[in-house]
């Protein structure tokens, strides 16, 4: 440094002294250096992967599988379809130089009609263009209409996915017809008061119903659940003790799960909300809340704006489907490597159908109790079980059943073992998705067909703002030509 420079150094370092104190603050500022330079004074690249992850899983497994037919139009789709021949059954047999008698038929007619299933989506200009390529040239992070576009679409997917599952269009599907009661012995702890009466509603959900949270809700009147059915019950003081009770109700076909409420004598006339099953018994072991949630005021389980899905389809008592409720139940070992309540739809579908279903969807909770009842049966079980040591002795356990043998439809042995993210705990759905060989001339591809009227559609809808908004569609129904081919075991306990 030349004196002429050092000079004006000082004279600008005596002008600074000389004028406005110097602020606390900005001092703080001036002094919060470091000593040379690391990565806590910040000074390093922002090593930022492109482009943004994406963590989220699409499982949309029926939706993938089901036929989709295309060229729909007007607002829905009809069908006639023979359904039976020789309804009276009238004996073959004619005498000699006479014609018999004409036999019945049974012809149905079906219509389902088309919904528009989808949603909306925005993104905002400054979203679009804080994601651009940088002055360097470097590769934009993201493209956020691109990728609001796809997730809008997988969100439909998704929402298609458990509508196929257990949407549930055509009818209410009602409360338990009744509540029944059964004190508990006194090793189950428990802390109700003997001799008090006790009242209680159960109020059934639809999959959207317990899927969404219609569980404990304070507002009345929540999607996807039915009011509640009120019943009454003093606690004994008898010699067992007993501080619980166990209710039990009726499955209500269709029902993916249970809301239970109940108020104590002297708390108040409103039922709240105590817990949610999926099983159709509940065991109360201690005084309900005096606040909370409360039961719906009318049924709200009927949603017009989607189409039936299989729960509702098989579990209609109009559809020939068949329905075996458990009544909170576990499946029951056979001790010849099968399960009875599976056997029993298996044999019904043949004997009533002549059919056989591909596959078996459960819930996780079902998957682990098919696998349980085959392989623990007991001393007298079929299955035996040897396990190998690997030559580096590391034992491999745990075991699936991934598939059930059908001892009845001679040419669909194999049943499919499915877990499925949609299907509820406490239900087995059997699907039949293929027509047999001995049912000619039927005239349909597939028993399950997606009937599309227009498919996946994005649509830009009117800016009014600096955002982008736009909403991806599909207008379809799902077609069943054969409901009684198809079966459910519903109300299962975790065993």
């Amino acid at each position: 440094m030349d004196a002429a420079t050092n000079q004006a150094t000082l004279a600008a370092i005596r002008d600074a002294l000389s004028g406005s104190p110097v602020v606390a603050d900005e001092l703080a500022k001036a002094t919060a250096t470091t000593q040379g330079l690391s990565t806590s004074s910040l000074d390093y690249g922002y090593n930022l992967e492109v482009p943004a992850k994406s963590l989220i899983p699409v499982l949309t497994p029926e939706r993938n599988e089901i036929p989709r037919q295309t060229g729909g139009f007007g607002t829905g789709v009809n069908w006639k379809a023979f359904t039976a021949l020789n309804t009276t059954n009238l004996s073959p047999g004619v005498a000699e130089g006479g014609i018999g008698t004409v036999p019945s038929v049974t012809m149905k007619t079906f219509l389902a009609s088309y919904v528009t299933l989808g949603f909306p989506g925005t993104v905002t200009y400054d979203a679009i263009q804080a994601a651009q390529k940088g002055r360097s040239g470097d590769a934009a992070f993201d493209d956020p209409l691109a990728r609001g576009t796809l997730q809008t679409l997988q969100t439909t997917m998704l929402g298609e996915e458990a509508t196929i599952i257990g949407g549930n269009a055509s009818a209410v599907i009602g409360k338990p017809s009744t509540i029944t009661f059964a004190d508990t012995a006194a090793t189950t702890a428990g802390t109700l008061t003997a001799g008090t009466t006790y009242y209680y509603a159960i109020s059934a959900l639809t999959l959207r119903g317990l899927s969404a949270g219609a569980v404990g809700h304070v507002s009345t009147d929540a999607l996807g659940e039915t009011d509640g059915r009120t019943g009454n019950h003093a606690t004994t003081g008898s010699s067992l003790g007993s501080t619980a009770t166990v209710l039990h109700w009726p499955a209500v076909r269709g029902a993916a799960g249970y809301n239970v409420y109940a108020y104590k004598t002297g708390a108040g006339t409103t039922l709240y909300y105590v817990a949610t099953v999926t099983a159709n018994t509940y065991t109360m072991v201690a005084d309900p809340a005096t606040s909370g949630g409360v039961p719906n005021t009318s049924d709200q389980t009927q949603d017009t704006l989607v189409f039936d899905g299989y729960m509702q389809t098989i579990q209609n008592a109009s559809t020939g489907g068949y329905f075996k409720d458990m009544a909170g139940g576990t499946l029951t070992a056979d001790s010849a490597g099968g399960v009875v309540e599976i056997d029993a739809m298996l044999k019904s579908l043949w004997d009533n159908a002549r059919i056989g279903p591909e596959k078996l969807l459960v819930n996780s909770q079902e998957a682990l109790a098919i696998t349980k009842a085959v392989l623990t049966a007991g001393s007298t079980g079929a299955v035996r079980i040897q396990t190998s040591v690997g030559p580096d002795g590391l034992l491999r356990a745990g075991f699936f059943v991934a598939t059930y043998l059908n001892k009845f439809a001679p040419t669909q042995p194999i049943v499919k073992i499915e877990v499925h993210p949609n299907v509820p705990a406490g239900t087995i759905l059997a699907i039949t998705k293929q027509v047999p060989a001995w049912f000619p001339n039927a005239q349909v591809s597939s028993i399950w067909t997606m009937d599309v009227r227009q498919e996946y559609t994005q649509y830009n809808f009117a800016e009014t703002d600096r955002t982008k908004r736009f909403g991806v569609y599909v207008t379809e129904v799902l077609k069943c030509y054969l409901p009684a081919a198809c079966g459910s075991i519903a109300g299962i306990s975790a065993s």
